[in-house]
């Protein structure tokens, strides 16, 4: 039972990073994760006793508390986001806490679980980059993208068009878009490659990131390839002023590049700029910040009339719903969570498992420089509910379990390379 629930496990790691369809109406990844915990059930009725750590009994613990809220939520009337709000934080702890007892109880090799996880990024970046490839030489439609993303896979996909110099690009972005980068950055870091390697690695990771065209990742991109590149002169013994040197040369190849490319009508600055400054600042930004104003000042206002206890688990703004199949949800996810909770609530259940995760993350990682860019990682993970939702949910999940598993590995490795000095 135990090598059942190890493959059942990469699959569920393939599944969860990719975009994976459903069957008979269920989503793939529910059906992995209720396969796997039937499976565990089986296996601890079979040995009487399954291990347990401390991290799931308190995630476990979290969870009871929950209840408390719960009958909050019912008796204000928020039952439709009781619901939601129970299924978005299924879809984040189940995966968390299989992934736990799995490795407690050693149903699973770290080494073959990360080769999973590369697998399924080099396939998800390589068809993001193909998919980009083909919108923009008019090979398939936009309608067709959207065939591929919604009716086959059964994923959530957001798309605009916008201008790259004179050539015309694509957003294509799914709720797993930070899990690539994760990966790449840890490598881009902490990996044995020659620095031609090291740069075409960068270069994949700048055009992922500009295909996903979130604020976010942008930024996440911009922080790991900088510190990656560091990481990596530091490892070659350069002095500060020779990697001054090496790195002004980069800029300066790398704006070659773009007037060779970009330049367009006597402009150069205005192309290479362009595609960022109207992500950072262009219309639809200016339309979705105004959205985030009016919220705060519901989910303030809202706050303040039971600012310790909140209103229930699950509740919202009665006459300010954000989306109707997810009424507990809006963009300032922690603000509806101390609107949900009060500051008691937030404390216990939201802090209470934010600092579950930095433990089965960050702290379980010894190799220093892979635990300052998981650390550094963790807290991009952590500023992104400020604006957007998506902390209660699968991809939130997959992401903390990815961490946990980089943090064993490269563990691993650090322990046997001490093991090799000797």
């Amino acid at each position: 039972m135990g090598k059942i629930i190890e493959w059942l496990f990469y699959v569920l790691l393939f599944s969860f990073v990719l975009p994976s369809g459903s069957i008979i109406g269920i989503p793939v990844k529910i059906l992995l994760v209720l396969a796997i915990f039937g499976c565990i059930f089986v296996e601890m009725l079979r040995q009487n006793k399954i291990v347990v750590d401390r991290y799931t009994i308190r995630l476990i613990e979290i969870v009871v508390i929950m209840i408390l809220w719960g009958i909050l939520s019912v008796a204000g009337g928020f039952t439709p986001g009781l619901k939601t709000f129970l299924k978005s934080f299924f879809s984040l702890i189940s995966v968390i806490i299989i992934t736990l007892i799995c490795i407690q109880n050693k149903w699973v090799d770290i080494d073959k679980a990360i080769k999973v996880l590369w697998m399924a990024v080099i396939f998800y970046v390589g068809l993001k980059i193909l998919i980009e490839m083909a919108l923009i030489v008019h090979v398939i439609s936009y309608d067709a993208v959207g065939v591929i993303f919604e009716k086959l896979l059964n994923a959530e996909w957001m798309s605009l068009e916008f201008r790259m110099g004179p050539i015309t690009c694509y957003r294509i972005t799914t709720s797993n878009d930070t899990i690539p980068l994760i990966l790449m950055s840890i490598e881009l870091a902490c990996g044995k490659k020659t620095i031609i390697r090291k740069f075409s690695l960068i270069g994949v990771m700048a055009v992922y990131s500009m295909i996903v065209y979130s604020r976010v990742v942008i930024v996440q991109f911009l922080a790991m390839a900088l510190i990656g590149i560091f990481y990596y002169f530091k490892k070659e013994g350069l002095t500060y002023k020779n990697m001054l040197i090496i790195l002004s040369g980069i800029v300066c190849l790398l704006l070659a590049v773009a007037f060779l490319f970009l330049y367009k009508d006597g402009k150069i600055i205005d192309n290479v700029s362009g595609a960022l400054e109207y992500r950072f600042s262009g219309t639809q930004v200016e339309a979705s910040d105004g959205v985030r104003n009016d919220q705060f000042e519901h989910l303030y206002e809202g706050f303040l009339e039971s600012p310790f206890v909140g209103h229930g688990l699950g509740s919202y703004v009665k006459d300010f719903i954000r989306s109707e199949s997810n009424p507990h949800s809006y963009e300032l996810e922690y603000l509806s969570y101390m609107y949900q909770f009060g500051v008691i609530g937030f404390f216990l259940i939201i802090c209470g498992m934010i600092y579950t995760f930095y433990e089965i993350s960050v702290k379980w990682c010894k190799d220093r420089i892979a635990q300052i860019i998981l650390l550094l990682n963790f807290v991009i993970w952590l500023i992104k509910p400020f604006f957007n939702p998506g902390f209660m949910s699968s991809s939130s999940g997959m992401t903390i379990v990815s961490f946990a598993l980089l943090a064993l590995y490269y563990t691993k490795l650090k322990e046997n390379s001490m093991l090799k000095e000797i």
